[in-house]
């Protein structure tokens, strides 16, 4: 979510192309609930869930008419155990080779 946070600047827009300008307005119109146990605030059109991932998860599921997307290893890991992944669409772009949380964690 940090790195994703520098498209919520509006003046991001200036001397950005006209698909950096239409992701910039998507990304800041698309509501988003960030899981985080260490932030203390989340930007605009933004919610923060420090705990009980699984129930709003559950919840969203229940509410939503569209795709639900995440991101992260450690959350899907955690969602994936309890049955709430429904799809993986998989985007990898390798920099490193080595180390780094997992993609698919052991125990799923």
């Amino acid at each position: 979510y940090e790195a994703m946070r520098f498209w919520d600047n509006p003046e991001r827009e200036t001397g950005a192309t006209e698909v950096e300008r239409d992701f910039a307005r998507a990304w800041r119109e698309t509501p988003k609930i960030v899981f985080s146990t260490t932030l203390q605030q989340v930007g605009a059109n933004a919610r923060l869930v420090d705990d009980d991932a699984e129930n709003t998860v559950k919840s969203l599921k229940a509410r939503a008419d569209g795709l639900v997307i995440l991101g992260g290893a450690d959350l899907a890991a955690s969602l994936a155990r309890a049955g709430l992944i429904d799809e993986y669409r998989l985007y990898m772009h390798p920099v490193v080779l080595g180390g780094g949380k997992p993609y698919f964690q052991s125990g799923l």
